[in-house]
C-alpha cells in the first residue's frame, strides 16, 4: 500500500513538473493499486465497486486516450 501511495505521489509530481515519465509511472501506481484490491477485496469493503473503476479508469485513460492531452498545458 505504501509502494502504491508513493507511485501515485511520484506520478503526480511528474505530472506537474511535465516529466515524462509520468504516464508510465501513474500506470504502474494504478496496477499496483488494483492488484492490491484483488488479492485483499476485504480491505476495500467500503469501495468494492469504486476503488477497481476508478483505478481501471485511471489505466484506461492514461495508456488508450493518452490523458491529459498536451493541449491542457498550453503544448
Amino acid at each position: 500500500m505504501v509502494a502504491a501511495t508513493w507511485l501515485l505521489v511520484l506520478a503526480a509530481l511528474g505530472l506537474l513538473l511535465l516529466a515524462g515519465w509520468w504516464g508510465p509511472m501513474t500506470v504502474m501506481a494504478a496496477s499496483v493499486s488494483l492488484l492490491l484490491v484483488v488479492l485483499f477485496p476485504e480491505a476495500a469493503a467500503n469501495a468494492w465497486l469504486i476503488a477497481p473503476v476508478a483505478i481501471i479508469g485511471l489505466i484506461v485513460g492514461v495508456v488508450w486516450f493518452s490523458w491529459p492531452s498536451r493541449e491542457v498545458f498550453g503544448g
